[in-house]
C-alpha cells in the first residue's frame, strides 16, 4: 500500500491588485501556513512523501524573501517533498529553482523534479514528473514523458503533471493543453497507477477510475475558482483506490450579487 499527499498551485508570490498592504501580507502568510498545515497531515496520516504538481511559485521572479520563507516551511515537512516546475515557474534559464536562493536554502528533504526519469520515492513506488521547460511549450510535456513508458510490472507509479484539460477549455488547440482521452489511456494500458495533475485551481477528478486527479490550490486565488482549500492524501492499494480531501485554506472570495446604479433607492441597496 502506498500513501502520498498530493498538491498543486501553491502560487506563492502571488499578488492582487484589490488588496491594500496589509491585507496582501496577510494573504501572502496564508499561503505559506498552507504548507506547514499539509506538512501535519502528511505527517498525522502516515503519508510517505508529498508531491507538488507545478507552480509553486507565481513567477521565476519572486524575491528572495518569498523563495526563504517558502524553504523555510518545506523544511518542517518531515517527508521527502518532490516539486514539478509548471508554466508559472518553469525550468527554464531564470529559473527560480536554479536560483542562488534557492539552492543554497533547500533543505533535504525537497527535491524539484529536472526530467522525465523515473525516481524511486519509495519501496516499489516509482515517481513519474513532465516538467515545463518553458512558459509556452509546443507540446504539453506529459506526452514525451509517458510516450516510452511500459505498463506497470511489480512498482506503484505515480505520474505527475501540469496544464489544462480540454474539457474545460474552449481552445483546443493551445500549447500545452492535454486531452482527457490521452490522460485516461495512460490509466487503460496500465503505464500509471495515478495521474496526479496541477493548473486547475479546483479540485476535479477526470474520467471515472479515480485514478486521474487535480488537487487545486491549496489556498484560493480569486474569484470563482470552485473546490479550493483543499489537499489530497492518496492511497494506492492495487486495485483499491482512495481519495481524500483535506481543508487547509482559511481564505474565501465572496462575490455579492450585482446592483446597477440609476437611484437614491439602488445606493442603499448596494
Amino acid at each position: 500500500m502506498v500513501r502520498f499527499l498530493h498538491t498543486s498551485d501553491w502560487q506563492l508570490g502571488m499578488t492582487r491588485y484589490l488588496f491594500s498592504e496589509g491585507a496582501q501580507e496577510r494573504f501572502n502568510q496564508a499561503r505559506f501556513d498552507a504548507i506547514r498545515s499539509l506538512g501535519k497531515i502528511a505527517e498525522e496520516s502516515n503519508c510517505q512523501f508529498v508531491i507538488v504538481c507545478g507552480d509553486a511559485f507565481e513567477s521565476n521572479q519572486v524575491d528572495r524573501k518569498t523563495v526563504a520563507r517558502a524553504l523555510e516551511a518545506l523544511k518542517e515537512i518531515p517527508v521527502p517533498v518532490w516539486i514539478l516546475p509548471g508554466n508559472h515557474d518553469p525550468l527554464n534559464e531564470a529559473s527560480v529553482y536554479s536560483s542562488k536562493s534557492f539552492v543554497q536554502g533547500k533543505p533535504s528533504n525537497v527535491n524539484v523534479i529536472n526530467d522525465a526519469t523515473p525516481i524511486q520515492a519509495d519501496h516499489n513506488v516509482e515517481l513519474v514528473g513532465a516538467p515545463w521547460l518553458s512558459k509556452r511549450m509546443p507540446v504539453n510535456p506529459f506526452y514525451e514523458a509517458t510516450k516510452s513508458l511500459e505498463p506497470l510490472t511489480g512498482v506503484t507509479r505515480v505520474i505527475l503533471a501540469h496544464g489544462i484539460i480540454d474539457l474545460f477549455t474552449p481552445k483546443k488547440d493551445d500549447l500545452g493543453i492535454l486531452t482527457a482521452d490521452s490522460l485516461e489511456r495512460v490509466i487503460e494500458k496500465k503505464k500509471a497507477s495515478f495521474v496526479a495533475l496541477g493548473d486547475r485551481h479546483s479540485r476535479t477528478k477526470i474520467g471515472t477510475s479515480e485514478r486521474i486527479w487535480y488537487s487545486g490550490t491549496p489556498e484560493v486565488t480569486d474569484f470563482g475558482e470552485g473546490e479550493t482549500g483543499y489537499v489530497q492524501i492518496i492511497e494506492l492499494d492495487g486495485d483499491k483506490v482512495i481519495v481524500t480531501p483535506v481543508t487547509v485554506g482559511q481564505w474565501r472570495f465572496i462575490e455579492k450579487n450585482r446592483v446597477d446604479i440609476n437611484c437614491s433607492e439602488d445606493i442603499q441597496v448596494l
